[in-house]
């Protein structure tokens, strides 16, 4: 019974018919999306021999998504939310049946793919903010929580199956079959978003400029020390952490000498990980602060890339990776949960554009770094290496006291951060105890 108790705990959030609904839909489209990243750049190498190109698919994506990253928060809360979403994926769509089409038609364009995934991936980061700020809006607030991890469970889960199946796609039925499956995808997200009962708590009616809007939640999150500490944090880890899994396929080729089939069994051990850890996030993370499970998430990760990056063999790489893949995902779900539960409501798809910048800067300079870094020393040192700094970090942390403790006290001795600019709803006072 007390196992059936955890289990039910860990997945809460299920409960609640919009929310496995809209969880359903998100992780059929992330797939879809991950088979699609697999596909573009082998496509683009078949086609021109270049790697320039390979690379010019990320900037396509990423790029313009940063320079619209202030319109992205003000859209969130200025319109509903949902129909944010179901226009984002109706464009994201129509660009993964463009490229299949493209395909199938022997009009194989290396410029023509790169716009049409620019268009896809520059629509779906700017709506990224609405995406985050509708998950908690799909349960009651005592599970919010719950919602937020579960929903990072799904982001890895797909990250995880979305490649492996990919290859298998690409390898048997083609590139056209890869876009237009990642195309049908998401339809079914727009199906979801169209008979969810998502309330609508955008604010409408922001007064000023794009830029001010954006202005205006900056010097609030700057001003509020857990805010700020939030985005700091999510900037170490990704920028840290998340680049390992961009660097398994080094580790499969310089390392293990092997082939795709254990790159596809590598990233899938840490796909499983995460996993692992959002059950025990879900099951056990309520009844520690949140600091405690940030400090300790750090401080797992960090040991676990010196020993995936000492490790000279799968069957000890592969374990430790998982362990990575769960011990990132509880601290990207509690650092997320800490900016939605602190953000006031008329701030939050700007505070959550923030958000998205902080790991949207520092993933891709990390991987950078990391990648030329290894070139020189190795992926083996350079991974230890990250992740002495940031185990340090973590302990670092550990010895600092800040934010609340668990008793709800504020150990920063001041009143909690008032709001610097003028908002609809007052400071989150309850925000959680780092």
């Amino acid at each position: 019974m007390a196992r059936a108790g955890v289990v039910r705990q860990a997945g809460a959030a299920f409960a609640f018919r919009d929310y496995r609904l809209f969880w359903t839909g998100a992780v059929v489209s992330n797939i879809g999306t991950w088979m699609q990243n697999v596909t573009v750049p082998y496509v683009l190498y078949q086609l021109t021999h270049r790697g320039a190109w390979v690379g010019l698919a990320v900037v396509a994506q990423v790029l313009p998504s940063l320079l619209l990253n202030p319109l992205s928060g003000s859209l969130a809360d200025r319109f509903s939310r949902r129909e944010l979403l179901r226009v984002s994926n109706v464009l994201q769509g129509i660009a993964a049946f463009g490229l299949w089409g493209l395909w199938v038609s022997g009009s194989r364009s290396p410029v023509a793919i790169l716009v049409l995934v620019a268009i896809g991936g520059t629509t779906a980061m700017t709506t990224q903010p609405a995406w985050q700020a509708l998950v908690p809006d799909l349960v009651p607030d005592e599970h919010r929580a719950n919602a937020i991890t579960l929903n990072s469970a799904q982001a890895n889960t797909a990250r995880a199956v979305g490649p492996a199946l990919g290859g298998i796609v690409l390898g048997t039925l083609g590139a056209g079959w890869a876009f237009l499956l990642n195309g049908v995808s998401f339809v079914a997200v727009i199906v979801v978003l169209s008979i969810v009962r998502a309330p609508d708590r955008h604010v409408g009616g922001l007064e000023g400029r794009v830029l001010q809007q954006y202005r205006e939640a900056a010097v609030y999150a700057r001003r509020n020390v857990v805010l700020l500490e939030a985005f700091v944090f999510t900037a170490v880890v990704c920028g840290l952490a998340n680049p390992v899994f961009q660097m398994t396929t080094l580790f499969v080729r310089r390392v293990y000498h092997a082939g795709p089939g254990l790159y596809g069994a590598l990233t899938g051990c840490y796909g499983a990980g995460a996993l692992i850890g959002a059950f025990l996030l879900g099951a056990f993370g309520g009844r520690r602060s949140s600091r405690r499970v940030l400090v300790v998430s750090i401080i797992v990760q960090g040991a676990a890339m010196v020993g995936f990056g000492m490790a000279r063999t799968f069957a000890l790489g592969a374990p430790l990776l998982a362990i990575l893949g769960g011990g990132t995902l509880v601290a990207i779900a509690t650092l997320n949960t800490t900016i939605q539960s602190a953000a006031p409501e008329a701030l939050r798809g700007r505070l959550l554009a923030l958000w998205v910048l902080s790991y949207s800067l520092s993933y891709p300079l990390g991987s950078l770094l990391q990648g030329t870094v290894a070139d020189h020393i190795g992926p083996g040192a350079t991974v230890a290496v990250a992740g002495v700094v940031l185990g340090l970090i973590g302990v670092a942390l550990r010895l600092r006291r800040y934010g609340r403790d668990d008793h709800g006290t504020n150990d920063y001795g001041a009143e909690p951060c008032p709001s610097s600019p003028p908002v609809t709803t007052p400071p989150a006072d309850a925000s959680p105890s780092w």
